[in-house]
């Protein structure tokens, strides 16, 4: 089997003959993390684009079908990591395709709780099965042992590589 080689190891390489004590190894590991999360974000997004959708549409879509009762827009925000504005945008954008509605809440006219359409449930029936399958198949290469390595070692890296204190 040969290996996929990074045109960085090169130079990563040629670092050590010029200054003797780069760490070869953790450049290398740290630059195959990154190349193999750019390439599964690129897949991913081709994936999702083949849907009509982005990653953030998606990700509010699954959260609003998990959502019982429906969800604040900052809440819908807060969830997706974005600004409140980039929230808004992404409850525009769902509620112009007809996937998803506003509803005000009893009592308070301010508060608004998006929800699915019964369109947002029927495209996600739809779509989800596709999802899953290529899915799927973007891993089976991977046998059984594989995958819960791969797992057990990224939970390694989140757990010793420390959160930005932003």
């Amino acid at each position: 089997m040969n290996p996929c080689k990074l045109p960085i190891e090169k130079m990563i390489a040629r670092c050590e003959e010029l200054r003797p004590g780069t760490p070869v190894e953790e450049l290398l590991m740290g630059r195959l993390l990154s190349a193999a999360q750019h390439r599964l974000a690129e897949a991913k997004a081709r994936l999702l684009a083949e849907e009509g959708l982005t990653e953030p549409l998606f990700l509010a879509l699954v959260i609003l079908l998990t959502a019982d009762d429906g969800i604040q827009p900052s809440e819908l925000s807060l969830m997706l990591g974005a600004s409140r504005t980039s929230g808004t945008r992404i409850s525009d954008e769902l509620v112009a395709r007809g996937w998803v509605d506003r509803h005000e809440v009893a009592g308070d006219r301010r508060c608004q709780l998006l929800r699915l359409t019964p369109a947002g449930e029927q495209f996600l029936a739809d779509m989800l099965p596709r999802q899953r399958a290529r899915l799927r198949a973007m891993w089976a290469p991977f046998a059984p042992e594989e995958r819960a390595e791969f797992t057990r070692l990224m939970r390694r890296v989140l757990e010793v590589i420390p959160e930005s204190s932003e």
